[in-house]
């Protein structure tokens, strides 16, 4: 959820500097007035213009609201990179496929998706920023009802059990978007024609990938571009890194074995499923979904069923606040691992009673979601591979000195023996059908 700019201390816009220093601030309320003018085919322009209120951001996008003098808010959204030295061909047709994706789901579907009122992908426009023009969801982050401390045990219990009900209800109408490549949607006259490339990453190590047509190439493309064995390190070390690099590939061919992750296996899917982008009302009813920056067609099976980001946090050991599975954090909002393990099988019943089908496609999400983590973010790597290899060892029979530590050097050498590769495989595709996790 986006943030008041004025909310602390430090200059929050520092990052944003560029950018504002080309916006045409003052065209906003014109356009903004034009635009609603031709909504309503009146043929009258309003003389009085709309006011622009202080700025919200998020980490790649600041948005200011307009509000209208009828009491009617929208949104423009700026991208943090809408200048000349930055904005290229892939960030325009991210924003555009975002725009267009964002009118397909509210044509289509009932998911409470903002309203898209115009756009413009390019800086040939009289705000000279690329830009969204939306509707303005009313409402609070989902995260002050989640952990709302003036709620009961019971309440809180029953106003999570609802919203992610309604969360459920909401993300499975995706499963209309199916298609048999992976990437970001091609649009022509507004109507979707097949599947490009997407981006990867905001950053200067951001490239342009895809379309993908394995779930493999989707999982991997990272790690195809940056491999460990290119990396300037100790003979030690890199073996360390090149081991945790077979490991979570040994792991991604379990996953794009599955029977959904095959033909036409990939679906239309939010890129970031997690509390801050589901707004709720004071009564916990779902009234939208944000932030949809880099939507594409994703591998079903870390698709639109998935598990929400925040009930699969503790197999994130670099993440999760419990650092030892049962010690609460200091001043840290966290659920331990026996509340998310009751709000993941909540989540999975409502979404099989709702799809009228299984539970494998939302409970494997619990092992896919974080070993796509882990192939994205080296810094993550590590600590979600030991926690597999420790679930591992509890389900299969394994030596009881095994280590990930231990696994990933062998690996990296290339002397890991071939029993032990043959345990660690099976073992996780034993915790991947785990509908119990």
């Amino acid at each position: 959820m986006p943030s008041n700019a004025s909310s602390t201390s430090s200059d929050p816009l520092e990052d944003f500097a560029a950018v504002l220093a080309v916006l045409q601030l003052g065209q906003i309320p014109v356009e903004a007035a034009r635009l609603r003018d031709e909504a309503n085919r009146s043929g009258q322009c309003r003389n009085e213009l709309p006011i622009v209120g202080k700025p919200l951001h998020g980490s790649f996008n600041i948005l200011y609201p307009i509000d209208f003098s009828d009491g009617t808010r929208w949104l423009v959204k700026i991208p943090m990179d809408g200048v000349s030295e930055e904005w290229d061909e892939s960030s325009a047709a991210a924003l555009a496929s975002e725009a267009m994706t964002m009118r397909l789901i509210k044509q289509h579907t009932s998911i409470p998706v903002p309203e898209i009122y115009s756009f413009s992908s390019t800086l040939d426009n009289p705000l000279a920023c690329p830009h969204i023009f939306m509707s303005f969801i009313p409402g609070m982050p989902l995260q002050e009802l989640w952990f709302n401390p003036d709620l009961s045990e019971s309440e809180l219990h029953l106003s999570r059990t609802q919203v992610l009900e309604e969360i459920a209800a909401a993300m499975v109408q995706l499963d209309r978007f199916s298609f048999p490549l992976g990437g970001q949607i091609l649009f022509n006259g507004g109507q979707p024609v097949g599947v490009g490339p997407c981006r990867e990453g905001h950053d200067e190590q951001g490239f342009e990938a895809g379309p993908f047509k394995t779930s493999r190439d989707f999982y991997t493309c990272i790690m195809d571009k940056h491999p460990a064995a290119s990396l300037d390190r100790d003979p030690h070390t890199l073996s360390l890194l090149i081991g945790q690099e077979r490991l979570l590939r040994l792991f991604i061919d379990c996953i794009a074995e599955m029977d959904f992750s095959q033909d036409n296996g990939f679906v239309l899917t939010h890129p970031d499923f997690d509390l801050q982008n589901f707004i709720v009302s004071t009564d916990g009813h779902l009234m939208g979904v944000i932030d949809w920056d880099d939507v594409g067609v994703w591998p079903k099976s870390l698709g639109n069923r998935r598990y929400p980001g925040w009930l699969t946090r503790d197999w994130d050991p670099a993440l999760y606040g419990y650092a030892d599975g049962d010690t609460p954090p200091d001043g840290q909002r966290e659920d331990p691992p026996a509340t998310l393990a009751l709000c993941r099988k909540a989540y999975r019943e409502a979404m099989s009673r709702i799809s009228q089908s299984g539970t494998l496609e939302t409970s494997v999400t619990l092992i896919t979601e974080n070993i796509s983590i882990a192939a994205k973010d080296t810094g993550f790597r590590y600590p979600i591979l030991r926690k597999i290899v420790q679930e591992i060892a509890l389900t299969v029979e394994t030596p009881s000195d095994i280590e990930a530590y231990d696994v990933c050097l062998d690996l990296g050498k290339d002397m890991l023996d071939n029993g032990l590769r043959e345990t660690l495989r099976k073992g996780f595709i034993k915790l991947l059908h785990d509908e119990s996790l």
